[in-house]
């Protein structure tokens, strides 16, 4: 993640299809649902680097958007944390918002997306 070779560096696998990430910037696109339903998709972030990370904070933007972790510990080499980003409308059309989980050390940053419409 453009660290020296002594830092940490971090790894993302999404839990639902496995798909492995190597970025600090991802797009989640949630797609479209109803108003007032609830789609989640959960991660597991694995320090691959040779020293610990300082967890800092996480902080979600965006309304219709929530987002849980595990990784308040910081995470010691080879050690991994799971959180779960959710996209929740309570009103119709588009939504974004942005989550950010900040190690002292790096950081991983999701741009949010989703649309929602009522039910017919």
């Amino acid at each position: 993640l453009g660290l020296s070779a002594q830092a940490a560096q971090l790894e993302i696998t999404a839990e639902a299809n496995s798909v492995v990430n190597t970025a600090d910037y991802y797009r989640l696109d949630f797609g479209t649902t109803f108003v007032h339903s609830r789609l989640s998709q959960s991660y597991v972030l694995r320090n691959t680097g040779a020293t610990p990370l300082t967890f800092r904070d996480a902080r979600i933007w965006g309304s219709d958007f929530a987002a849980f972790h595990g990784c308040s510990r910081g995470l010691e080499p080879n050690e991994t944390c799971r959180f779960t980003i959710e996209f929740r409308p309570f009103f119709e059309g588009f939504s974004s918002g942005r989550f950010e989980l900040n190690f002292a050390e790096d950081f991983v940053v999701f741009d949010l997306f989703g649309r929602a419409h009522r039910r017919m």
